[in-house]
């Protein structure tokens, strides 16, 4: 394409025929200042609209991840109680690195590992994961700004509705994940117990996890999640948001999540409805 130009289409307004209009990012003189074949299209009828970059739509369910390589699921779009801003929201292993991170490093979508990445956002904050035997975290959890904007919905499964704070056992839940797609299953498990690995350069540390929810699949796919869905955003058949995924057991399906209520207030953050 001609510099400055994003995209092209045609066009038909009322009863005219069919023109083609070119959307770029430079103010109509500029574009025909630095280039001659624009000019010559310009006195052909061609169509010109200013316009930013053209971004990727991105919603909740979608493959995202951080120059590390690691990658997992956009789990939705929350609010900073501090500032009112949008954020998304992931795990902190999916968005940044667990090493550690600063402010703006860059996240992608798709994540490196599925595809053509572009980045979409640059990271915020999280709530660090310690990786001392002793030491019990109770969220795996971050947020990232947007630099475009970003669906509040979750692919094939619509808006949340709502926050389900306590759910009982053997409720019915849902999630889209970037890896296992959009899955059925039901909460097994609450208190759950259990230590996570984590790539951190070259080494494999584990970090103990307490007050988790557990969740089985309903046996029409394999697994209710695997890896790659982490930050998955589960939720109920009323679309309630329960919790966020963050880990998953091996040789069963057992996907470990954590409450809702807790990524919430651990982050400073609360989920747009």
């Amino acid at each position: 394409m001609m510099r400055g130009v994003v995209g092209v289409a045609t066009a038909c307004h009322g009863d005219e025929e069919e023109t083609l209009t070119v959307f770029g990012v430079l103010p109509p003189r500029f574009m025909q200042a630095i280039d001659a074949g624009w000019r010559e299209l310009a006195k052909q009828g061609v169509r010109y609209v200013m316009s930013g970059p053209l971004v990727a739509a991105v919603e909740g369910g979608d493959s995202i991840g951080n120059a590390t390589r690691n990658r997992g699921t956009l789990g939705c779009v929350v609010s900073d109680d501090l500032t009112s801003c949008d954020l998304i929201l992931s795990c902190h292993h999916v968005l940044a690195d667990p090493a550690g991170a600063s402010t703006g490093d860059d996240v992608f979508h798709p994540a490196i590992p599925d595809g053509s990445a572009a980045r979409i956002a640059g990271y915020e904050r999280s709530v660090p994961i310690s990786f001392n035997s002793s030491t019990v975290n109770r969220v795996d959890a971050a947020v990232a700004r947007a630099d475009g904007s970003v669906s509040r919905t979750i692919r094939s499964i619509g808006a949340m509705t709502g926050i389900e704070r306590d759910p009982d056992f053997g409720t019915t839940v849902q999630k889209y994940g970037a890896r296992t797609g959009h899955t059925h299953g039901n909460l097994q498990f609450k208190n759950l117990s259990f230590r996570n690995l984590y790539r951190v350069g070259n080494a494999t540390l584990s970090a103990l996890f307490e007050h988790q929810y557990g969740i089985v699949g309903d046996g029409s796919k394999p697994l209710f999640a695997d890896g790659g869905d982490s930050g998955a955003v589960v939720v109920t058949t009323n679309n309630e948001a329960v919790g966020m995924v963050i880990g998953v057991a091996t040789g069963i399906d057992l996907t470990v999540v954590t409450p809702i209520d807790v990524v919430e207030s651990e982050l400073g953050v609360s989920l747009c409805l």
